[in-house]
């Protein structure tokens, strides 16, 4: 991997994509148009094997680091570069990988354009790496803030530094995506600098929210959100996106590509990479009666024990990869498994329908979008290296457990001891 550290803007994530798949053999695919400016959903698979992997990057917006990162992975193993030298291409029992870097356009080029009123493409990594240092710790300092004094609604650290930003900012070949961004951050309601975490869609949708959440709501008129972001409303199109009241075109998509390769039997796997926390979603809700109001039948519970058992196979390895120290003596303990998923989640919805689906959430330091950048030695290059490893890790042990997703197998206790996974399906 080359070890520079980068901030894609959107033309220039276009151009990273058709670089990459210019060799290798990728192949490019119809995928979905986005609401405002039918912006294309980037889609490619690369393979021709029976064991089909899903990467997601870019679901959110803000969350750069992890389009980043596809795009690295795309072609570690297109090149078969290091770790990836012994990826099966070729073979019927090798891979079919399904690339989809950016899941969320209009988002991307919102949170992105805001970068570069700041930080110019023509900036130095050292320049780049000071400013994004500055930002990481003025975020951190707002979640300070907010833990000791959570009524307090004004302008965050963060937020100053980007409220120079206006939706002028937007390219003028996205008018229905800029005309949005005007509306939305028109309203006084809606911090100023804000536009800088614009995760959602171009009409301030939220892209990691289900139809179910929206049935599920529970957030009251004029909330707020938590820790730095506790001066921005959640009932109101903003920068961290409201619940869809129906099922967006860049969600549907996803979800219609899973359930096809499902019901083909190719489906082996899906990873999707968010930002910041050094976290790994892959338990399964225990609130299934929020799901149905009658007794859930035993060939679903038995299919989500199933599923409980194959993600915590994965996640183990995965926490195990990312595992390291840094060059300054930092322990990083691998990352960690959210406790408390939600079925609100699209991802956490896609997990309660299908197996080895482990969402990623990148960067040990926090600050969306740019606060992964602040430590370009212990963090960045870290964070690209060993998720490459883990990735890999998760293909490999993913196609070992494919097996169980569609036939009536046991996990029987030699492939248990062997995966670290002591419990049986029965």
């Amino acid at each position: 991997m080359e070890k520079n550290m980068r901030i894609l803007d959107y033309y220039q994530v276009i151009d990273e994509i058709n670089r990459i798949t210019k060799e290798g053999n990728f192949k490019k695919h119809e995928s979905a148009k986005t609401t405002l400016d039918g912006i294309e959903i980037p889609y490619y698979t690369l393979g021709n094997g029976d064991n089909h992997i899903i990467v997601v990057g870019g679901t959110h917006g803000s969350e750069i680091i992890s389009v980043d990162f596809v795009l690295r992975l795309m072609e570690s193993i297109s090149k078969r570069q290091d770790i990836y030298s012994d990826i099966d291409l070729d073979s019927k029992n090798g891979y079919t990988f399904h690339f989809i870097p950016l899941h969320n356009p209009e988002g991307y080029i919102v949170s992105t354009s805001a970068i570069r009123t700041l930080i110019g493409r023509d900036m130095t990594e050292s320049e780049m790496e000071k400013i994004a240092k500055e930002y990481f710790m003025a975020y951190r300092q707002d979640d300070i803030n907010a833990k000791n004094n959570p009524d307090d609604k004004s302008e965050k650290l963060h937020q100053a530094m980007f409220n120079h930003v206006t939706p002028e900012c937007i390219p003028e070949e996205f008018p229905k995506l800029r005309e949005s961004i005007k509306e939305i951050y028109s309203n006084p309601k809606v911090p100023k600098g804000s536009i800088i975490v614009h995760r959602g869609t171009g009409l301030g949708v939220e892209t990691n929210r289900s139809l179910l959440s929206y049935a599920l709501k529970e957030e009251n008129e004029n909330e707020y959100s938590t820790n730095r972001y506790n001066n921005i409303l959640k009932d109101i199109p903003g920068p961290l996106g409201i619940v869809p009241k129906q099922d967006i075109i860049e969600n549907k998509f996803l979800k219609n590509l899973i359930d096809k390769l499902y019901k083909e039997e190719k489906y082996c796997g899906m990873l999707s990479y968010h930002g910041t926390g050094g976290l790994i979603y892959s338990k399964l809700s225990d609130d299934d009666e929020k799901l149905v109001d009658f007794d859930l039948p035993e060939s679903y519970m038995e299919a989500k024990y199933k599923s409980q058992v194959i993600n915590r196979i994965l996640t183990r390895k995965y926490n195990e990869d990312t595992k390291y120290v840094t060059l300054n003596g930092s322990e990083k303990p691998g990352y960690k498994t959210v406790q408390t998923p939600s079925l609100k989640d699209v991802d956490e919805n896609i997990r309660m329908n299908y197996p080895a689906v482990l969402l990623i959430e990148l960067s040990y330091m926090g600050g969306n979008p740019i606060g992964p950048l602040g430590d370009k030695d212990n963090n960045y290059i870290p964070t690209m290296e060993h998720n490459l490893v883990a990735a890999h890790n998760f293909f490999k042990t993913a196609r070992l457990l494919k097996k169980f997703i569609y036939d009536d197998y046991i996990i029987d206790y030699e492939i248990s001891n062997e995966m670290g996974e002591k419990e049986k399906l029965r």
